[in-house]
């Protein structure tokens, strides 16, 4: 019998709650960060962690804090373009280290995101400039519009607070956060 992915993942979101987080504590820093960025605080702010099926990252015990040491550190980021108001944006607060790549159904089901906030049609590529903060949790399950459940695991959640003011709607990042972005079309098949 094979044990699906869904349920591997499921079983190792439940052993890091067993352990209280000491399976995602014990991680290596990504290799994407090693050398340009220093841990800073032990956790993410509470809004990072939303809940079960919610999104975002696990939970706090499970989180790094860090701030960047050098000026180039690249982030990328899949977007919706054109805009449209229910999907993601250029500049936002969820970004990753790793270079997207591989299938679009992958990508989405390996990061918890549902298809109705984000159709990956764009990346943006930006550079963190020196001194920025941002925090890096394993990927919370997220419930869908159609009821699918994305399941927890252990992918990088890479969350950047200051990029994106929601209230608002105002984009700061860029010369502030961000030293310089560029779009292309999305990498992925």
């Amino acid at each position: 019998m094979q044990i699906s992915i869904a349920r591997k993942l499921f079983v190792l979101f439940l052993l890091c709650q067993i352990t209280n987080g000491a399976l995602f504590k014990n991680k290596a820093v990504p290799n994407e960060i090693s050398g340009k960025a220093t841990a800073t605080i032990p956790s993410c702010p509470a809004y990072a962690t939303p809940g079960i099926q919610k999104g975002g990252v696990m939970d706090t015990k499970n989180t790094k804090t860090y701030e960047t040491s050098k000026d180039n550190l690249v982030v990328y980021r899949l977007f919706t373009q054109p805009a449209k108001s229910n999907k993601a944006v250029k500049i936002g607060t969820w970004w990753t280290f790793v270079k997207p790549s591989g299938k679009k159904a992958d990508y989405m089901a390996k990061n918890a995101i549902c298809s109705e906030f984000n159709d990956m049609t764009h990346m943006v590529t930006c550079t963190l400039n020196k001194n920025q903060s941002f925090c890096i949790g394993p990927t919370q399950s997220m419930r869908c519009e159609n009821g699918d459940v994305l399941p927890p695991n252990f992918n990088y959640q890479t969350l950047i607070a200051g990029a994106y003011k929601k209230t608002d709607n105002e984009v700061i990042g860029p010369g502030k956060i961000f030293s310089s972005c560029t779009v292309t079309a999305s990498p992925l098949i």
